[in-house]
């Protein structure tokens, strides 16, 4: 069976919003003659943007938000795998598949044309949650040099306003979000972190979007976003201070159809509450595309 819901209709306020909510100012997001100047027909909206907006409907789709609900009953796994830039005026759909699977399948359509797909699982949190070993170093020097750049750790801070912002920016509807009052009799200690919420880590901590990339040595100007997952061992709530150790995983190339060669970069970023405990495991793959041909 498959579940069909609106999500929006897109607007360049709307893209705006979740820019501020995230604090992420690149033109490209809200200036139609710089997007027109690299190469776009207009601006567009962050990939994740995308991803928030379906997390945040199958939150609101998939769980039982009344008060007393288990704080257990949760978005614990959600992996959304890119495809094409949402642009204003897109009539967003989410499809969510019941394929009686462990983990449910979705994708986010603008008319036939699939801006992500991703899967998610509802249930208790991870009892046991720790990220990925690295990789086998490649051979490759260049690769190696990707695999060994020492990233630093990273600081989230969970607060109030910024959930409440963010929760807006993504249209969440479940009153936890903005009703302590409410988070509580559903368990949680004070509102609770919002599904993707940790990916604006980065522009908070000082960064922007293109930081990352500079860092590992990647041409930012063929970088595209390819996938973000997300496993929490439980819900962060406001007062916490969450930090981030961030590690390259996995470096690898492939073929491109034109016969050029892809780069494929994967970043962990750890999460742990005050005493140590893993909270949350964020991966972000980055795809650096072929080098022009002469």
């Amino acid at each position: 069976m498959t579940e069909v819901t609106p999500l929006i209709t897109l607007s360049r306020t709307d893209i705006v919003r979740y820019a501020g909510a995230g604090g992420d100012f690149n033109p490209v997001h809200h200036d139609d003659p710089y997007a027109r100047e690299l190469g776009f027909s207009s601006v567009f909206a962050m990939g994740m943007f995308t991803a928030g907006l379906a997390a945040a409907k199958l939150v609101d789709e998939h769980l039982d938000a009344g008060p007393g609900s288990p704080a257990a009953g949760y978005l614990i796994d959600f992996s959304a795998r890119f495809a094409s830039p949402s642009v204003p005026g897109d009539a967003l759909v989410l499809e969510a598949y019941d394929n009686s699977a462990d983990h449910r399948e979705f994708r986010v359509l603008a008319g036939e044309d699939v801006r992500l797909s991703g899967t998610f699982k509802v249930g208790a949190p991870y009892s046991a949650l720790a990220g990925d070993e690295p990789a086998a170093a490649p051979h490759d020097p260049r690769l190696k040099a990707i695999a060994d750049t020492v990233l630093s750790d990273v600081v989230l801070p969970v607060e109030r306003g910024k959930i409440i912002e963010f929760a807006r920016s993504v249209g969440a509807t479940d009153p936890s979000y903005f009703d302590v009052d409410f988070a509580r009799s559903r368990g949680f200690a004070d509102l609770p972190m919002p599904p993707t919420f940790s990916q604006v880590v980065a522009h908070w901590n000082g960064g922007d979007a293109a930081a990352l990339p500079r860092e590992l040595g990647l041409d930012l100007a063929r970088v595209v976003h390819g996938t973000q997952t997300y496993k929490y061992g439980r819900t962060p709530t406001a007062g916490e201070t969450l930090t981030g150790r961030r590690q390259v995983i996995d470096v690898k190339t492939k073929t491109s159809r034109s016969g050029g060669e892809m780069t494929f970069v994967t970043v962990q970023t750890t999460f742990t509450d005050e005493h140590g405990t893993t909270v949350l495991v964020e991966q972000m793959s980055m795809i650096e595309q072929p080098a022009p041909q002469a």
